[in-house]
């Protein structure tokens, strides 16, 4: 069974002529790269050496916001941040869509259009903003209302936050950033940026004694590239490696496959009466091929039997093949 499935898968034969081109431009180096585990559904815009280098640089990130807090909340803070997380932008716009009550506050280089934004959840808000005004805490935070004092006071403390992230990157040889006018309430800010953009999210912990609260920035991933001369050396990949990928997921790609036994007839009247035990006899007789279908089409014939306790189908007859169709197609 498993070697008449991979005969049918496609080859790398046929994506030649796809790759013509790229066997022109690519370098010679071939780095291991392993095709079954390459996770097409994230972005990987990092490499591990990439992440240990922004492991530095959020380690100075943390430390320098607690700072901002501390002098704000005259209290002992401790920031931390665990890590830097990468999704597309659709998905993480999904993410907001479906959590809502967060406040938005974009920011981007010198006149340039927006390349990022700090994500502030409702109870965060109201909490940084009642620490600012060294008020109590309200008992319902989820039913509070932020006051024009206090979003004015909040927007002048996440304004300062972000001028400890742009100083961070101008330590790490990245442009300065310049934030937004002001705070917005639930709608997604970055009408710029194209669903498949790849884009970096670094959630940070507030601990201030009283409760721990948390806010992100989401960024463009390609924010950091002149921190590692990212252009240079992006996509160190052959022509034969780009064809292992697209072969290795492709030949990982489930499809559904449909077998259907036969159909039946009745008047309503006969089945309301219907009990247990009662035969509903179908239009194909046991011996009759069945079809296996994918997405609507037949692709093979066969014959109904069982295994490992199971129904089964026996292939008896290949109509046509999967991998030839799936090129015809795309």
């Amino acid at each position: 069974m498993t070697e008449a499935m991979t005969e049918n898968m496609i080859s790398k034969d046929q994506l030649k002529a796809l790759l013509a081109k790229a066997k022109q431009n690519l370098p010679v180096e071939e780095p291991d790269v392993d095709a079954v585990e390459y996770d097409w559904t994230r972005p990987h815009h990092f490499s591990t050496r990439h992440h240990r280098r922004l492991k530095e640089f959020t380690d100075e990130l943390d430390i320098e916001l607690a700072e901002q807090f501390m002098s704000v909340y005259s209290d002992e803070v401790t920031v931390t941040i665990p890590g830097i997380e990468e999704h597309f932008a659709t998905k993480l716009q999904n993410i907001q869509n479906n959590t809502r009550g967060c406040h938005y506050l974009t920011f981007g280089e010198e006149g340039g259009a927006p390349i990022g934004m700090v994500i502030l959840p409702k109870r965060s808000a109201v909490h940084w903003a009642a620490k600012i005004l060294k008020d109590a805490i309200p008992e319902n935070v989820d039913e509070a209302e932020l006051s024009q004092l206090e979003m004015s006071l909040l927007t002048d403390h996440v304004k300062k936050i972000i001028s400890v992230l742009s100083n961070c990157f101008t330590r790490h040889n990245l442009p300065a950033l310049k934030s937004g006018h002001e705070l917005t309430f639930e709608e997604w800010p970055l009408e710029n940026i194209t669903d498949f953009e790849e884009m970096s999210v670094l959630e940070f912990a507030v601990a201030d004694g009283e409760e721990q609260t948390s806010a992100s920035f989401a960024m463009l991933s390609r924010s950091f590239d002149s921190m590692f001369d990212i252009s240079s050396e992006q996509k160190n990949l052959t022509a034969k490696q780009i064809q292992d990928l697209i072969v290795g997921h492709l030949n990982n790609i489930p499809l559904e496959m449909e077998c259907q036994l036969g159909t039946a007839s009745a008047a309503v009247a006969d089945l309301m009466t219907v009990e247990e035990g009662d035969v509903l006899v179908l239009d194909q007789t046991v011996d009759a091929p069945v079809e296996l279908k994918i997405d609507g089409s037949v692709f093979y014939h066969g014959k109904l039997g069982q295994s490992m306790n199971r129904y089964a189908v026996t292939i008896t007859d290949i109509v046509k093949k999967p991998a030839n169709s799936i090129i015809q197609t795309g």
